[in-house]
């Protein structure tokens, strides 16, 4: 079980609070991010709330974020362009409305020389004095300790001059709409972009913002206006909407969000800027801390996983019987936090070149979980037998788990019309409404791509019963062309085995008895014809080579 040390109330404006993932050491705040899951967790309560006031309280709560939790963030204009930059978690010291002295932190990767706006992330440890504002803003909003519209930050000894609208330039930073609804600028239109992951959903679906389109759609009850991958919410229950959006929000938006978050990492990695070992590229190691903070989540501890991308892999390794996998006996965690700390540590040594292997191998592990999980209800939706609503709540999950991984399948190979047609198939077969789901033929057009998508039978698995010690029904693991390739061996090695150790037998047993059988009948006669004699001299000679090995083995 992963170990994370988060002060709940981790204290932004003064010394960063260490923080440990799994034995990942986060170098930067990612406060900014702690509200995410539990802005998550608040939309699935609203969706136990009966009528359309669940929906529309759910809606806010993902378009705007939760008043208590995370952090606020003001967008400054700069009057005077930047002389210098102001490094990543620098603190900033201003003044409120209310006329305190405020502490804050830089937000995001600092600010460039030249630079005409900047970001100023508040703290969250002094409750009698907040500004938390939603990104429409209302009566439950805080002002109080909002920066004055005009005024002087001061950084590292210096005055920076700035001015905003507390009104309309304060708000939640990050929410989950923004992970999508931001995609152009984060995904698309930035610098390596776009990122060849993000790029392979973009095409399949026909959208830059697809994952928030699909859930604005479920939102709404209509469908999506995609080019391919269309989900009518018209056919959903309200739950099935319910977890749809939920679903999407973690395994389309967020998942992406944590590749781009490592891709950023990538195109900030400068190999010739390392003046002191172990401290290297600061801009590039807060990006990786942040994908790794999204990838894990805050409501993670001992004794839960979360809900979260981490918590998926937690539980599906287990319902597959993969937590103990491969030569080193590891789980997709459990090798994906090794290569975190690894790119971590290659970062700050400036070793960039090793990066885009790491991401990419994050990424299909990352992969492994969206797998299982639409096998899992493939399986629940052929063979179980359920009420309507448990029937809606797994058919809309199925749909979304194979509406995250499908466009990976489809991009899997240049111009592979099989994948093509793979994926299509299994949309089909997911999909809610009349068709039926078979889980065999879901399984086999997974299992005809695994090589492509860079991984194994292994790493998938099978559905596996605790109790039994056993896989269910259909579910067993496939066999990798180079592991049937050894078997197919290792099975012709033991049959020329078996062959060879019976023609011993019979040549040691049976040819002596018949040879001594025919020396007495010889001695009883007085004398043997001479084809008899031809007979014997063939006998001795078999006889004579099998001696020769009697000895020595089969070999």
């Amino acid at each position: 079980m992963i170990v994370l040390l988060i002060l709940k109330s981790l204290l932004v404006c003064s010394v960063t609070a260490e923080i440990i993932i799994n034995g990942y050491n986060l170098r930067f705040s990612v406060v900014h991010l702690l509200g995410i899951d539990k802005d998550l967790e608040e939309i699935k309560i609203s969706f136990s709330t009966a009528g359309d006031d669940g929906f529309a309280e759910a809606t806010k709560l993902y378009v705007e974020g939760a008043n208590d939790s995370g952090v606020s963030v003001a967008h400054l204009t700069l009057p005077t362009p930047l002389s210098r930059a102001i490094p990543i978690d620098s603190e900033l010291e201003g003044e409120s409305l209310s006329g305190e002295n405020i502490t804050g932190r830089i937000y995001g990767n600092g600010g460039s020389a030249g630079d005409k706006h900047i970001k100023f992330q508040y703290g969250t440890t002094d409750n009698s004095l907040k500004c938390q504002l939603s990104n429409n803003f209302n009566e439950d909003d805080t002002t109080a300790g909002c920066l004055k519209r005009r005024g002087s930050l001061i950084v590292q000894k210096r005055n920076i001059e700035y001015s905003y609208d507390p009104f309309t330039d304060n708000d939640k930073g990050v929410t989950l709409q923004s992970f999508s609804a931001a995609a152009d600028r984060h995904f698309n239109d930035c610098k390596m972009c776009p990122y060849d992951d993000y790029l392979k959903f973009r095409k399949y679906y026909g959208s830059i913002t697809y994952a928030d389109d699909r859930i604005a759609a479920a939102f709404d009850g209509v469908s999506t206006n995609f080019i391919r991958g269309n989900t009518d919410f018209a056919l959903y229950s309200r739950v099935g909407r319910g977890e749809a959006i939920k679903k999407t929000v973690v395994f389309m938006s967020i998942w992406m969000t944590v590749i781009g978050k490592m891709e950023a990492a990538v195109g900030l990695c400068n190999p010739y800027n390392c003046e002191i070992p172990n401290d290297c590229n600061p801009e590039s190691v807060h990006a990786w801390d942040e994908a790794v903070a999204l990838y894990t989540g805050s409501l993670e501890d001992e004794d839960d996983p979360g809900i979260l991308l981490y918590a998926e892999a937690e539980t599906r390794c287990k319902e597959f019987n993969t937590c103990k996998r491969g030569r080193e006996k590891k789980s997709i965690n459990e090798e994906i936090f090794d290569l975190f700390r690894m790119a971590q540590k290659d970062i700050t040594n400036s070793k960039c070149n090793t990066l885009i292997a790491i991401k990419n191998r994050i990424v299909q592990l990352m992969t492994v979980p969206l797998i299982q999980s639409t096998l899992r209800y493939a399986y629940i939706n052929n063979y179980q037998t359920m009420n309507d609503v448990d029937r809606a709540k797994a058919q809309s999950e199925g749909a979304t788990y194979a509406a995250s991984v499908v466009p990976m399948l489809h991009f899997c190979e240049k111009d592979n019309v099989q994948s093509q047609r793979d994926a299509q198939l299994i949309y089909e077969l997911m999909t809610v409404g009349p068709s039926e789901t078979k889980f065999t033929e879901v399984k086999k057009a997974f299992e005809r791509h695994y090589g492509c998508l860079g991984l194994s039978c292994e790493d998938i698995g099978g559905i596996y019963d605790q109790k039994t010690k056993s896989y269910l029904h259909n579910t067993k693991p496939c066999i990798d062309a180079f592991q049937q390739d050894v078997e197919d061996v290792e099975i012709t090695v033991i049959i020329l085995l078996i062959i060879l150790g019976s023609i011993t037998v019979v040549t040691c047993c049976f040819l002596p008895c018949r040879r001594r059988r025919l020396m007495k009948k010889g001695e009883d006669q007085g004398s043997v014809e001479e084809d008899g004699l031809a007979n014997t001299h063939g006998d001795d000679d078999d006889m004579e080579i099998i001696s020769l090995n009697d000895g020595k083995g089969l070999i």
